[in-house]
């Protein structure tokens, strides 16, 4: 009996191991790499000039890219929009809401850059979206010792 007993927590620790260890790979999958840091970095920025605001919540226009933001922001609600939950959130704030549209990393006369635009969008009937635009908000990053590190941030528009 007692050697079964053994066998047992020798089982238990080798398959506890592997949860814990596929744990990790889990996690590790699901944390931001640095491009994604990059973005977060960016609407970081963004949010800073966001004071004042009663809605503590950002609708980006869902990409492939963004797709491991978190949820949360600097107190900030991240929801990614798509054709899927596009309606839903129109409808809970009356068809208008300010949908912001991040550009892919960029590199432009020797940095690289994210430009943040937000749009007032408004949706009509179905399947039409209308936007306008007001401003742009572009985070600069330059590359320094094998990494890319905030050089400056820059604003403007209409």
């Amino acid at each position: 009996m007692n050697n079964q007993n053994s066998l047992y927590s020798i089982l238990f620790l080798l398959l506890a191991n592997f949860a814990f260890a596929q744990s990790d790979e889990i996690k590790k999958l699901l944390k931001p790499k640095e491009t994604d840091s990059l973005f977060i970095l960016a609407i970081e920025n963004y949010v800073k000039g966001l004071h004042g605001l009663e809605s503590k919540t950002i609708y980006i226009q869902y990409e492939n890219y963004l797709s491991r933001l978190p949820k949360t922001i600097n107190g900030f609600e991240i929801i990614k929009l798509g054709l899927a939950n596009r309606k839903k959130y129109f409808r809970k704030n009356k068809n208008r809401l300010t949908l912001v549209e991040i550009s892919p990393l960029k590199i432009e006369n020797g940095l690289f850059n994210i430009t943040l635009t937000p749009y007032g969008a408004k949706l009509k009937g179905k399947r039409k979206l209308e936007l306008s635009y007001s401003h742009f908000h572009r985070t600069y990053f330059k590359y320094l010792n094998g990494r890319l590190i905030m050089d400056k941030t820059e604003s403007g528009g209409i």
